[in-house]
């Protein structure tokens, strides 16, 4: 059989040679669906179609970082389980592999410097695996993720696009929080990450436009990001349930301002204490907060700040 790819999933350009380019998606052919794979080597000057199997369909691609010949390749098997497959001659043969995963695969996200971490984004919710694809956990509770971004930077920040609208994690997805404010349509179907200085994330939606978003950068900072000399923070206890103390590196003196930032970038809590030699250290009372990462950023005169602070 030897036929053209009637419905678009997805095309993807190799990261390793611009000339190799993938494209994805299904054929009809009654009574049933084939997902096809369409491979040029030359860049779109000719191409290899080839259809794989009945009943399925694809949708999504994404080439492995460490590898040039490793492909993977996603969608659905009789409209909603999964189909996840490997390949590692680009896309001659596959191999199915789709152990842990639930629903239709709508997205698959690659993650920098960590070639064997993989996300899928499917109608079920969001899952990741750690072994380059072998098997699959669950992360979160959001269903019909159909869009994922990674920094490419700060790796452990990660969003995902659902039909109720954006969720960002920065602890590589053990801890969630919805990152919507401004949007006036929630059906997300596309996210793109502008990573590093000038951070920004862009969302497309079912019918309601494009939005931008510039969310809060440095969150994962440990500590040692200060603009002045001497200023240093540490938060104890840390994990913490009720109060953190702030401990302060000799640069912090007289009043000092502490604002506590979700992931969203938004000013969740703050404080304001004039610190003493000798004085204790100023409290932050997070009891109000919900379980996830924050970002509490300190400021004093010309010193600033920044420390992770994980709420459980």
């Amino acid at each position: 059989m030897d036929n053209y790819i009637e419905e678009a999933g997805a095309i993807e350009m190799s990261p390793h040679d611009r000339n190799v380019i993938i494209a994805t998606g299904y054929i009809y052919v009654s009574p049933a669906y084939w997902s096809q794979t369409s491979t040029t080597t030359d860049g779109g000057s000719t191409w290899r179609h080839d259809t794989l199997e009945s009943g399925r369909r694809g949708w999504a691609l994404a080439f492995a970082l460490g590898s040039p010949d490793r492909v993977y390749l996603g969608g659905d098997s009789a409209y909603v389980n999964p189909m996840f497959k490997i390949s590692t001659d680009l896309g001659q043969t596959w191999v199915e592999s789709h152990t842990g995963l639930s629903g239709s695969v709508a997205a698959i996200a690659t993650v920098a410097r960590s070639p064997n971490t993989l996300y899928c984004g499917t109608s079920q919710g969001l899952y990741r695996s750690t072994d380059a694809g072998a098997g699959w956990s669950r992360l979160g509770t959001m269903t019909a993720v159909r869009t994922v971004a990674i920094d490419t930077v700060e790796t452990d920040i990660t969003y995902a696009g659902t039909s109720a609208g954006v969720y960002v994690s920065t602890d590589a997805g053990e801890s969630w929080n919805t990152l919507n404010d401004g949007l006036t349509n929630t059906d997300i179907l596309m996210l793109k990450l502008r990573s590093g200085p000038g951070r920004e994330l862009f969302a497309g939606t079912n019918g309601g436009g494009l939005f931008r978003a510039v969310p809060l950068g440095g969150i994962s900072s440990d500590g040692s990001e200060t603009k002045l000399g001497g200023a240093g923070l540490s938060v104890s206890p840390n994990p913490c349930r009720q109060f953190a103390s702030l401990g302060l590196g000799p640069g912090f003196k007289g009043n000092v301002r502490a604002g506590v930032f979700d992931a969203a970038g938004r000013n969740v809590a703050h404080l304001e204490s004039s610190v003493k030699p000798g004085a204790s250290a100023p409290v932050l009372d997070v009891r109000q907060l919900p379980e996830g990462v924050y970002l509490v950023r300190l400021t004093s005169g010309g010193f600033t700040a920044t420390q992770k602070l994980l709420v459980r």
